[in-house]
């Protein structure tokens, strides 16, 4: 795992950190052992990834199904809401609206001299 030295030498000294320059010797067990922590490490990190995309979709669809639910819950209320106003503007004309069977004076009056039958 060294690196080549022209790979060294197309590296600034003057950027690089003071450590650049040092040399490191890593035994084949070493050197095995950061490959498989390196090779888990990315397949840790792909599981996690996949367990996101994969709770954003159930997210996403548990969304939608509440925006279904509620638009459903909506146009049932609205219904009820204009039922509602039905029997409001029905009973308000009723009670305010015009009376077809209104008596005329002059018969509400002659109904009140003439005596009842029973009476």
């Amino acid at each position: 795992m060294s690196a080549a030295p022209s790979v060294l030498k197309s590296i600034s000294l003057t950027s690089a950190a003071p450590f650049a320059n040092v040399y490191v010797t890593l035994s084949k067990l070493e050197h095995i052992q950061l490959v498989m922590d390196a090779r888990y490490c990315r397949a840790q990190h792909e599981r996690a990834a996949s367990r996101q995309l994969q709770q954003e979709a159930s997210y996403k669809r548990f969304v939608v199904e509440l925006q279904v639910q509620a638009e459903q819950r909506e146009t049932a209320l609205r219904g009820e809401l204009d039922l509602a106003q039905a029997k409001v503007r029905d009973l308000q004309q009723r009670l305010f609206g015009r009376k077809s069977e209104r008596k005329s004076e002059r018969s509400k009056g002659a109904s009140e001299l003439q005596p009842r039958p029973g009476c």
